[in-house]
């Protein structure tokens, strides 16, 4: 849905949380983090126990490099959901980005402890690991990630390749 189309139901339902999130996620994808930002606020005020929009709204943060809010609405995502994996590997990238490994690893590890087959924990704890100078760890978290990336269609060829080319230099190709 274009956001165009999210402002004719907002006009018509301003009270649906689940729209400001989504054109939130649409304004997300524009790199218009203000406006997304402003758009989860929305969804949050409407819906104080919406974890996607916390989620969501930490995903915008860590984009910006403002580690600290991000993981703040990771955690507020997972009090609301204490099994929502998407918001522990996210708040494990964020953890990368200020640098705290250790903390990054833990959340890794409990998102792919909530969903064995979810991808992308382990691209994230794969160069947590090649950081680290544990590349046994890496490698076999960058090729669990190429066996489960392989059959979801709307994994970006772009990370399939990334971490091909990860696997290359750890192996000294």
């Amino acid at each position: 849905m274009a956001i165009a189309d999210y402002n004719k139901v907002m006009e018509l339902r301003p009270d649906l949380a689940y729209v400001y999130e989504n054109r939130g996620v649409a304004y997300y994808h524009r790199t218009e983090y203000s406006l997304a930002i402003a758009d989860y606020d929305r969804a949050i005020k409407l819906k104080p126990d919406y974890a996607e929009a916390y989620n969501n709204r930490g995903v915008v943060y860590a984009h910006k490099c403002e580690y600290d809010q991000a993981i703040a609405d990771y955690d507020k995502a997972i009090e609301l959901k204490p099994d929502y994996a998407t918001a522990y590997n996210n708040r494990g990238n964020a953890y990368v980005g200020k640098d705290k490994y250790d903390l990054a690893i833990a959340n890794y590890d409990r998102a792919i402890g909530l969903k064995p087959d979810y991808s992308l924990p382990y691209h994230g704890r794969g160069l947590v690991y090649k950081k680290m100078g544990k590349k046994q760890k890496a490698i076999g978290d960058f090729e669990r990630f190429l066996e489960l990336s392989a059959d979801e269609y709307w994994r970006d060829e772009y990370w399939r390749k990334e971490t091909e080319k990860q696997l290359r230099e750890l192996r000294g190709q």
